[in-house]
């Protein structure tokens, strides 16, 4: 549940400034249950893509799906207004795979969203390889318009 906070004045204030109070509580109040505080994302998750894929912790979010090797889409309990949303996030690469290489690249890359699933990809480029790769560590959040 939000905090509320509350504008407090002085009962010696002028009316305006009594009513000022009232005006800016009603809009605290609005913004307090439009948006929870302690969860300014409308999404995220910390997934373990490693053999069977499990979520470790997450929020709005009702289950995942392996689609391939470092790939997993993610399924929101409640969809957005949208697919024109932000995901952001990053993943722990395993340290035999990719071999060794002073150029190695890793990205964290997502596509295919739509207004109730987001995916999630983690991969690798370097001199000798690329392609993508299952993680311990997956993690995702979604910042974006409620439905």
């Amino acid at each position: 549940m939000a905090k509320k906070r509350r504008v407090i004045i002085d009962s010696s204030a002028p009316s305006w400034a009594q009513r000022l109070e009232v005006d800016l509580n009603a809009t605290l109040d609005g913004i307090a249950s439009d948006l929870n505080a302690s969860q300014p994302a409308r999404a995220w998750v910390n997934v373990n893509q490693n053999s069977t894929q499990t979520i470790r912790d997450s929020f709005n979010v009702s289950s995942i799906t392996d689609t391939a090797t470092g790939s997993t889409n993610v399924n929101m309990t409640a969809g957005l207004a949208n697919a024109n949303y932000s995901v952001v996030g990053g993943f722990k690469w395993t340290a035999t795979v990719p071999p060794a290489d002073s150029d190695f690249d890793q990205s964290f890359f997502v596509y295919n969203n739509s207004a109730s699933v987001f995916s999630l990809h983690g991969g690798y480029r370097n001199d000798v390889a690329s392609g993508r790769m299952d993680s311990d560590l997956i993690c995702g959040a979604v910042f974006g318009d409620v439905a």
